[in-house]
């Protein structure tokens, strides 16, 4: 277990103001890889100066491609035993990173995820009830995820439906793989949300993306 390592995977678009401190909180802690989604600020230069290794898309991928190299970067070119994925705006407070750290690190877990204090929309508090009910699970749009590396392995991708970061937590669900949940205090955004706090395509846009992860097959459960 001493040989663990971790990687965080923070995918930015235009972060400037923000990823260096989310970045700094996690120095010490494993591999740090942030994606710079296309950014037209200096989010690279702000993450690499803080401790951060980069990677960049000249055009952006949107948040699904952005997870998706991070995580294809963390595991293959870093060879890390888990990944946690958090957001690049400081919405996710950094004191339940050693819990996350923790829960992969006892290898009891396939999935750990976060639960956050705070919901902003209305499909958030929707899928809250109904994930609770179905699988036990408070927050599955909480962007503070952790994944041990033979659930990725299983599938070689993190997202192919663009499903708001739900697709590879949700084939671990249904394929009834071990999971917890680490609570999440989730402080009040400096700026606008990228998908827009309340709009109505913006919860359209989370409700078609759990939908269309919800039709991709279950992780075979005889992974290790």
């Amino acid at each position: 277990m001493g040989s663990y390592r971790v990687g965080f995977v923070i995918p930015a678009l235009n972060e400037e103001d923000t990823v260096g401190a989310v970045v700094r909180g996690l120095n010490g802690r494993g591999v740090i890889i942030v994606v710079d989604d296309g950014s037209s600020d200096n989010t690279a230069l702000c993450a690499s100066n803080a401790g951060a290794h980069v990677v960049r898309h000249v055009a952006s991928r949107g948040y699904e491609g952005a997870l998706n190299t991070g995580i294809e970067t963390a595991f293959v070119s870093h060879g890390v035993d888990g990944v946690i994925t958090l957001d690049a705006d400081g919405e996710h407070d950094l004191s339940s990173v050693d819990e996350f750290v923790r829960a992969l690190q006892g290898q009891k877990y396939a999935l750990v995820l976060g639960a956050r204090d705070r919901k902003n929309r209305v499909v958030e508090k929707l899928a809250g009830l109904i994930f609770l009910v179905r699988y036990g699970v408070r927050d599955i749009f909480c962007g503070m995820k952790g994944y041990q590396a033979y659930v990725w392995k299983a599938r070689q991708v993190f997202d192919s439906t663009q499903s708001v970061g739900t697709e590879l937590a949700l084939c671990c669900l249904r394929a009834r793989l071990p999971f917890c949940e680490v609570k999440v205090r989730s402080p009040k955004r400096l700026g606008p949300s990228k998908y827009g706090a309340r709009s109505i395509l913006a919860n359209l846009r989370m409700l078609g993306g759990i939908l269309r992860a919800l039709r991709i097959k279950p992780i075979n459960t005889d992974l290790h």
